[in-house]
Formats: structure tokens, C-alpha cells, sequence
């Protein structure tokens, strides 16, 4: 699994596996003009959209189980 960090025609910048981003431009009819290399997961998460549906989304924000417990969203309490 290659996770690719791109810019497009369009100006979107978005990320995911190779084929995966494929299949986003030809939806979008755009295509891909720069790959990143190296961008810190905080710009990731800031900046770029992910376009994949393999896997959870890399880049997302983990939330603390424990915080999401105070707050009552957990589902093990019935």
C-alpha cells in the first residue's frame, strides 16, 4: 500500500493509492500534474482531500477513546 500525495489540473489536492486517485480524475475529468513527496502530516490533514475507499483515511485525526468516554459516545454502555 503507496499512499501518493498530488496536486491536479483542477487545483485540488488530494491523496490515496495511485489507482485510486485514477479512478478520482476520471470521474472529475482532470489529471494529475505533481506528485509530493515528504509532507508532514499535518499539511496532509489541513490540505489535502482524501479520495480512497480501501482503507481508513491515513492522515485522519485519532480521537482518544477515553475523551470520546466523558463525552458519552462510546458504544460499550448500554
Amino acid at each position: 500500500m503507496s499512499v501518493e500525495l498530488v496536486r491536479l489540473k483542477n487545483q485540488e489536492l488530494v491523496y490515496g493509492e495511485p489507482e485510486e486517485i485514477k479512478n478520482y480524475c476520471e470521474q472529475k475529468d482532470t489529471s494529475v500534474v505533481s506528485t509530493y513527496v515528504g509532507v508532514k502530516p499535518n499539511v496532509a490533514q489541513a490540505h489535502f482531500k482524501y479520495v480512497g475507499n480501501r482503507m481508513g483515511d491515513p492522515y485522519e485525526v485519532a480521537k482518544d477513546i477515553y475523551c470520546l468516554k466523558v463525552l458519552g459516545f462510546d458504544k460499550g454502555d448500554s
